[in-house]
């Protein structure tokens, strides 16, 4: 679980209404700068998000895109002390499920927490034998690559620059040089060519039964 939000006192208040909600224990990150944001939303997965409008910038947008393209379930909430965007079809906001009002009352944050928090479990459905290419990319994600980062690096594979990465995949450059940090830092290397060996011997293994 994420929270992001510029203040301090907005996100102790946040964190404590999730925790008189919950029914379990919960494990809750906190950002309160945009650069921070994007770096966890990089490096791992949530069920639930909650961010401010306010702290995402351009990028900032283009990578909670990125993030639900990876985890199309999680849920994401948007909080706002601007009024305009209740409502708005601002094609940025497409990502959040809900957005609410900074100012809203404890009991409106309790009622759109709470069925979140408390609903019915996921249910786990059979699924098929795993191609080869996701048998490839099971291990990228082994070493915590996202399904966008095994993306980058694929096509750094193909001998694709983070300009051409980017048009491909509709991202920023920016955003683009970022996951492209996380992928090395998650596979231990230093350069593009060192990423693209490990990957392409590990991926050649055949899968564990």
């Amino acid at each position: 679980m994420l929270v992001a939000d510029k203040q301090d006192l907005f996100r102790f208040g946040l964190i404590s209404v999730l925790k008189e909600v919950s029914p379990q224990p919960l494990i809750i990150d906190e950002s309160s700068r945009y650069k921070e944001l994007v770096e966890l939303l990089m490096a791992f997965s949530y069920d639930l998000i909650i961010v401010s409008v306010e702290i995402l910038q351009g990028e900032g947008f283009q990578s909670l895109n990125s993030f639900r393209s990876d985890y199309p379930e999680t849920t994401v909430l948007a909080i706002t002390s601007d009024p305009s965007y209740q409502g708005t079809t601002d094609a940025r906001l497409a990502s959040f499920n809900k957005i609410i009002s900074t100012t809203a009352s404890k009991q409106t944050y309790v009622d759109i927490l709470k069925p979140i928090l408390q609903g019915p479990a996921r249910k786990t459905n059979d699924v098929r034998p795993p191609s080869l290419k996701e048998n490839a990319n099971s291990f990228l994600k082994a070493q915590g690559l996202t399904n966008r980062q095994t993306d980058v690096l694929n096509l750094i594979a193909d001998g694709k620059r983070n300009r051409e990465i980017a048009q491909i995949l509709g991202l920023s450059e920016g955003t683009v040089k970022v996951h492209v940090t996380a992928i090395f830092k998650a596979l231990g290397v230093k350069n593009r060519t060192q990423a693209m060996l490990l990957a392409g011997k590990r991926s050649e293994k055949p899968p564990k039964k």
